[in-house]
This record gives structure tokens, C-alpha cells and sequence, in this order.
């Protein structure tokens, strides 16, 4: 990626066409602007941020899910878990992207990686089927979550009290 970007004189690998259909892809469904390659101060909404970890996100999950390596609580498995589910949060919560809308990135990975990697064509139907069972699973966990943080929030307010215990 660093030699293409040298090669295209890009200042960065994002800026390449390595990323641009996926970048054009996440445009789709995000409810935002599209990618402008800004970095730091220049992103201020983090959205040039957003489009970078889920075009990351979303081709190391392709390609390890492809290698045998699913999300699960443990070891590689939760590594995996943890950058889906830090991807979904991006998804959802800056380009404001539709629930269970990650997933379908992996077939734009797919569609331009198969001829260097057979293996994720021939497994690409697994590799969006596991996607969208983690997304559904995170959004449950999520939801309990958040539905929790309220009601306690809720019941210390009503106490008069603003600092959670613990």
C-alpha cells in the first residue's frame, strides 16, 4: 500500500485506489459527505477518520474471517470482535450509517481483492454471514447495555445524586 501510494504520488495509502471503492461504498449508505482525505485539525467531525477505520476494519475482518478466524470472547476471536464492533460504532454513530450496514462492505472488498485472493470469493457468502450475526449480537448487547445505563442513571438522579458509585 505505501509503494502504491508512492507510486500514484499520494500523500497517503487512503488516497489510493486501493480504498476508493470502498470509500465509494460507504458513500452509499452513509448519511454524511463524502471522503476528502483530511487528517487531524482539518477533521474536526471525524469523518475522514470514519471512512478510513471502516475501510480498514472491515478488509481485515474479510481476510480473517476468509483465514478461519471468527469474533468469539476469546484470543484472536475477540480481537476481531472488538474491531467490528469499534467499526459499527463508527458506522452508526459518525457517518450515520443504517443498522446492519457494515456488513455489506465486505462484498466491495471482495469484489476487488478475489482475483489476487481467490479464497475470499469462494467464501464470501460465510464471510458476510458471520458479519451480520456479529452486528446483530452487538446491536442486542448494545441495546441491554444502554437500556441499563439509563435506568441507573435515571434512579441516581432521582436520588439527588450525580456521581455513579463504583
Amino acid at each position: 500500500e505505501r509503494l502504491t501510494s508512492v507510486l500514484q504520488d499520494k500523500r497517503s495509502n487512503y488516497d489510493t485506489d486501493i480504498f476508493a471503492p470502498i470509500f465509494r461504498e460507504i458513500e452509499k449508505h452513509a448519511g454524511v459527505r463524502g471522503y476528502e482525505g483530511r487528517v487531524g485539525e482539518e477533521d474536526k467531525d471525524q469523518i475522514d477518520m470514519a471512512y478510513r477505520v471502516l475501510s480498514d476494519h472491515i478488509r481485515t475482518l474479510t481476510f480473517a474471517i476468509a483465514d478461519g478466524a471468527v469474533p468469539s470472547n476469546d484470543g484472536r476471536g475477540y480481537v476481531l470482535r472488538r474491531i467490528l464492533r469499534r467499526a459499527v460504532r463508527y458506522a452508526q454513530d459518525v457517518l450515520k450509517m443504517p443498522k446492519r450496514s457494515f456488513s455489506k462492505l465486505a462484498h466491495v472488498v471482495v469484489a476487488h481483492m478475489h482475483s489476487t485472493f481467490p479464497e475470499i470469493k469462494k467464501k464470501e457468502k460465510y464471510i458476510v454471514e458471520i458479519l451480520q450475526d456479529e452486528e446483530a449480537t452487538f446491536e442486542r448487547t448494545l441495546k441491554r447495555g444502554l437500556d441499563h445505563f439509563s435506568k441507573s442513571s435515571d434512579k441516581l438522579l432521582s436520588e439527588g445524586k450525580k456521581i455513579v458509585p463504583g
